[in-house]
């Protein structure tokens, strides 16, 4: 969240630009990980909460020349597991369990890290560049635990040991952006946009992957904006879409799905 410029609620026929399926409404959020200008900037953030004993940091640096501009950004955050405002039992009262009497939630510290490396040629009317990112995340998933299976030999200590179950979650995504503005033509702006980004999630219990969510998508996406005229002013876009989402494992309830979407719009 670190990059983010700006967040648009966009709702009614603007949400056409995103898609035919975004009727609801939409939530952009803009940043500059394809720069657009090669001006120096340097922003940073460090901190630190005792709930979770989270630390956290992160960077984002911009710089270039007249026509080349490069952007990096990075973070990295750590936390153990949330402190309760009080005691933490996870048994029913009739239960001949004993009270943990513990006042942090199990399993539910979290890892992630992440870094974005963009460029950008800049011209005189418009730019064009690409940026690559990548994310991972490890994460407990808090009342989702199972307790293991014990012989009469084990001691009742090791009988209250308890295997959390975790995600892990990683992310690629690249993606190109182009812009080019016309002076004193009908055609004011095109804009094109194309990105590809591959998603994998796997839930582990026990040390072991249960199941696997994976989900590669591509978008391609041409705005073309007019000048005003009559009082009026608007845009055209076309946008394709298509994503291949599969889920592998014992617990994989969901079938494999291909999917493909192309939309035409026209916004006055």
């Amino acid at each position: 969240t670190s990059t983010a410029t700006q967040i648009e609620v966009l709702r009614g026929p603007a949400t056409l630009f995103y898609g035919s399926g975004a009727i609801g409404g939409v939530v952009n959020v803009v940043d500059n990980r394809v720069p657009t200008s090669s001006d120096d900037q340097v922003d940073y953030l460090l901190q630190y909460n005792d709930v979770s004993n989270e630390q956290q940091a992160s960077v984002n640096m911009q710089t270039g020349t007249d026509n080349i501009a490069f952007h990096l950004d990075a973070f990295w955050r750590d936390s153990k597991d949330y402190m309760l405002a009080g005691e933490a039992d996870i048994h029913e009262e009739d239960d001949d369990h004993d009270t943990h009497g513990d006042t942090r939630l199990d399993n539910s510290s979290s890892t992630a890290s992440g870094a974005t490396l963009g460029s950008s040629y800049l011209f005189e009317d418009g730019f064009i560049g690409f940026s690559y990112g990548f994310m991972d995340r490890e994460y407990g998933i808090p009342g989702h635990s199972h307790e293991e299976e014990h012989t009469d030999e084990h001691s009742a200590e090791d009988h209250d040991d308890e295997v959390g179950v975790y995600a892990k979650m990683k992310q690629e995504r690249w993606q190109v952006l182009g812009e080019y503005n016309f002076d004193q033509q009908f055609i004011s702006k095109v804009a094109t946009k194309f990105s590809y980004s591959d998603y994998q999630h796997q839930e582990i219990e026990a040390g072991s992957v249960g199941t696997t969510f994976t989900n590669e998508s591509t978008e391609a996406r041409i705005d073309l904006f007019h000048q005003n005229t009559y009082g009026w002013q608007g845009a055209w876009t076309v946008h394709y879409k298509a994503s291949d989402f599969k889920a592998l494992g014992e617990e994989a309830f969901s079938p494999p799905a291909k999917s493909e979407m192309f939309a035409v719009a026209w916004l006055e």
